[in-house]
């Protein structure tokens, strides 16, 4: 019963060529854009609320790389940290103190700042 009622609305929507090529199930429906009703348009460009995307010097998306994202993080402050070297094997050898303290994250120096915000355009970090 609802698919009649949703035949009939679609069908009012949709030229009379169109309408007589649907279906009671509605399977392969393809209406183009401009025959949509406007509440399913997809959003125009000026309508958008989100900021434009950042963007590289010949006019594309930037990429971000992948195994960078999954190594560094942003603080909160805009600091970008990482984990530190030499805890994932031979820890019989040292020490609980010194295990302790590599399982805390580590500050990223200055000096790759810009090797990291390149691998990562999105990051939010800090200004210098």
């Amino acid at each position: 019963m609802a698919v009649a009622a949703n035949a009939s609305c679609v069908a009012s929507c949709v030229p009379a060529v169109c309408a007589s090529k649907l279906s009671s199930s509605f399977k392969g429906l393809s209406l183009q854009s401009h025959l949509r009703p406007a509440a399913f348009r997809p959003l125009s460009a000026s309508s958008r609320t989100c900021p434009l995307p950042i963007v590289s010097h010949n006019g594309y998306k930037m990429k971000t790389h992948q195994a960078s994202a999954k190594r560094f993080r942003v603080t909160g402050s805009g600091r970008i940290v990482c984990r530190r070297a030499g805890k994932q094997h031979l820890l019989w050898k040292k020490t609980t103190r010194r295990r302790k303290r590599l399982s805390k994250m580590a500050l990223v120096e200055k000096a790759d700042y810009e090797n990291i915000t390149h691998a990562l355009p999105y990051l939010k970090v800090a200004k210098r």
